[in-house]
């Protein structure tokens, strides 16, 4: 039988009450390293904790939204081709008979004209931004404007 503990220390060269101690010693490194596991994990809770109360929020806000101002949802709305049909919602009349749903395509087009929009926009101000002229630049000295007829003087006299 091996007397020797995890870390490789001997009780036998300590004697008993060194055992003892180095035994105490284990226990307390495995009780803080718990105490640092254990932090961590609650660390790591209360963050996603924190981060789901800030999405269920969020999924609030946007609700409260939608609900406030309407939005564009026309994707319940159709045109009964049958006598059959009675139903006031788009599922049930479908199961009735032959319906056109022309809510959803209502929907499917204002939202293609919104975003169409915001992107024409886009490109209006980036093709501003990019056409833009520079800032005035500073008016030429004399000296400047003596050197620029004289260049423009050389160059007639070369052609």
């Amino acid at each position: 039988m091996d007397a020797r503990d995890k870390r490789g220390h001997d009780d036998r060269e300590f004697g008993v009450l060194n055992a003892g101690a180095l035994h105490v010693r284990g226990i307390q490194e495995i009780c803080t390293a718990g105490k640092r596991g254990r932090s961590r994990h609650r660390r790591r809770h209360r963050r996603r904790f924190r981060l789901d109360r800030q999405l269920a929020g969020r999924r609030y806000l946007v609700a409260h939204h939608r609900r406030a101002h309407g939005g564009f949802d026309f994707s319940n709305y159709f045109l009964p081709l049958s006598s059959k049909v009675t139903a006031d919602s788009l599922v049930e009349a479908k199961k009735q008979g032959a319906v056109l749903a022309w809510g959803n395509f209502v929907t499917i087009v204002i939202n293609f004209i919104i975003i169409a929009w915001i992107l024409f926009l886009v490109v209006k101000l980036m093709n501003r931004m990019l056409q833009s002229e520079p800032a005035n630049a500073p008016a030429l000295t004399k000296q400047e404007m003596l050197l620029t007829e004289i260049r423009d003087l050389l160059k007639r006299e070369q052609e």
